[in-house]
């Protein structure tokens, strides 16, 4: 049998045959920038795909790095699959590239950015890593045996083409891209976030801090904004429906990138439509429900308020924000009226609002609230939707944007109130029976495709 060297006098051999390693370390550095583009233009915020592996990488490094701080025993029980224990070794744990996403994560609050940088990086390291290995392996044979480790060709043929025989450096690099290629080129189909316009100036350490806020935009129509680290939305004032008609009593969700409140800033640009680098609205309310707005149903349609006609701000942060509005009255068909008066409260942690709603009524009798969802079309279909009447659930995922990504709903309901899961023209609808002047609590809420698809599933089965 062969005797090896010591791994010693082998590292020792391979630094003399092939100079100083940064050379090679700068070579795929520059491969991978290279091969990596246009996602090296700008790691922070463009991704690979618009797809829930991506959603679910992210959230891996967060919780890894999260987890390795504040609890590294528990690490792998998860906040996902509750009351489900060591979740996190559902799928890849990503433990070992936390270290590396964890500065990131620390400095910039930015996953996408942290998400990037461990991808573009591990390029590099695979890159490397197979350039040692085969100078290593090439170092071991001896010499007559080398000069089989690239194609021979006849001395009249190599003088004929002016070719000399590969150096084992050049050799080593070689067999070095041929391993690490499949690494360098895992980047050509990046997909890209909205561009960004105009960036939002930065909050400062006390503002970008997680808080639920609650507040009146009175310089925007009287909207009335409310969010938390994880969702933000708004519903819309009377002013809005004299200034942009016609106007809905549905309840908008935008998508969102920080942890911290950006909603009101976002606003006051005039141009919130518009991706500044902390989240943008994208979600079309018009004249649907959007994201749980309700109405009642009679006679085989959906009976709607105007919007909001009273407010009161009841806790605005920094662990809970809540408020509640009231509705005038409306008609239901010609045989009655009704008004409503609801509380929405959305702690911290959370991706859904807890709503409970009050209606009253002209005329005794109970009434079918209908809860929707609004419906959307996209080239690509028409989205997902799923019921479990059982659990008083349904959720909605819409069609894929290729560059702002997906939307999903979700209502929650009591399962013995529920009386029937529908649709009309414009919404799905779960319908629910109530008592005039009895509170009727749901929870509706969202997740854009920045989280991710597991964990959203999660908190629908545990909530």
């Amino acid at each position: 049998m062969k005797r090896l060297s010591p791994p010693t006098s082998r590292m020792a051999g391979i630094s003399a045959r092939i100079g100083p390693i940064w050379r090679v370390t700068l070579l795929y550095c520059a491969l991978t920038l290279l091969l990596a583009y246009p996602l090296t233009t700008n790691p922070g915020s463009r991704v690979l795909s618009a797809a829930a592996d991506t959603n679910l990488f992210m959230w891996a490094l967060e919780w890894d790095t999260h987890a390795l701080i504040h609890h590294p025993l528990s690490i792998f029980d998860a906040n996902i699959f509750f009351p489900e224990r060591h979740t996190l070794a559902y799928s890849e744990n990503f433990i070992g590239s936390a270290f590396f996403a964890a500065p990131v994560l620390w400095f910039t609050h930015n996953p996408v950015l942290a998400m990037n940088l461990v991808e573009l990086l591990s390029c590099v390291l695979c890159g490397v890593g197979a350039f040692l290995l085969a100078a290593s392996e090439v170092s071991q044979l001896p010499t007559a045996k080398q000069k089989h480790c690239w194609p021979q060709r006849s001395k009249t043929h190599l003088n004929r083409m002016g070719e000399r025989p590969m150096s084992k450096p050049l050799l080593s690099i070689a067999l070095g891209v041929v391993l690490a290629a499949p690494s360098l080129v895992f980047a050509q189909a990046a997909t890209a976030m909205p561009p960004i316009v105009d960036p939002l100036p930065k909050p400062d350490a006390e503002g970008q801090k997680p808080r639920a806020t609650a507040m009146l935009a009175p310089y925007r129509y009287d909207d009335i904004l409310w969010e938390n680290d994880r969702t933000a939305h708004r519903i819309y004032g009377r002013a809005l429906e004299a200034a942009e008609p016609p106007s809905s009593s549905g309840i908008d969700a935008w998508g969102k990138k920080v942890r911290w409140p950006y909603m009101d800033r976002q606003l006051r640009t005039g141009k919130q439509h518009e991706f500044h680098g902390e989240g943008l609205d994208f979600y079309d309310v018009h004249l649907t429900r959007g994201a749980g707005g309700l109405g009642i149903w009679e006679d085989n349609k959906l009976w709607v308020s105007r919007n909001w006609r009273s407010y009161q701000i009841l806790k605005n942060g920094p662990d809970v924000a809540s408020f509640k509005a009231d509705y005038a009255p409306w008609p239901v068909d010609v045989s009655r009226k009704v008004w409503e008066s609801r509380t929405f409260t959305l702690p911290l942690g959370t991706n859904f609002t807890r709503m409970v709603s009050t209606i009253s009524s002209d005329k005794p009798g109970p009434l079918i609230v209908g809860i929707g969802i609004s419906k959307r079309k996209g080239p690509n279909g028409s989205g997902v939707f799923t019921q479990d009447p059982g659990a008083g659930r349904v959720s909605y995922w819409e069609p894929t944007d290729p560059v702002k990504g997906t939307m999903a709903i979700a209502v929650l309901v009591d399962p013995k109130a529920l009386v029937e899961v529908r649709q009309d023209f414009e919404n799905y609808l779960v319908l629910v029976k109530v008592e005039p002047g009895k509170p009727s609590p749901q929870d509706y809420g969202y997740i854009h495709s920045a989280a991710a698809r597991s964990a959203f599933k999660a908190a629908l089965r545990s909530s």
